[in-house]
């Protein structure tokens, strides 16, 4: 019954998502890594219309601690703040997120 009910949620939110898609026409592109980084990243796909961009899962981004972190002294559930300092590019050219931006996972 669990799988059931695990592949019809699925199934509902893939169709939710491909209906959001439909409105505007949806490109591949690939988000711009320095050269050491994106040999050791799985994908670097993207897939961007004019109202939404979406960074697929195992992406990675360089990201700097905005203010001190210690892993000794961090507790479960801390916020973390981190700067993106150079922004965020596809090859492509689109913007995914300005340099400096700053945010919390």
């Amino acid at each position: 019954m669990k799988k059931i009910l695990s592949l019809v949620l699925c199934a509902l939110m893939l169709n939710a998502t491909s209906l959001a898609f439909a409105a505007d026409q949806v490109k591949t592109e690939h988000l711009r890594l320095p050269e050491k980084l994106a040999k050791k990243t799985p994908t670097n796909i993207v897939n961007t219309s004019d109202v939404l961009v979406s960074v697929l899962e195992f992406n990675t981004m360089q990201l700097t601690f905005a203010s001190d972190f210690n892993s000794k002294t961090a507790q479960v559930g801390d916020e973390i703040p981190f700067l993106l300092e150079n922004g965020a590019y596809t090859n492509e050219g689109t913007e995914i997120l300005p340099p400096s931006s700053k945010g919390t996972p």
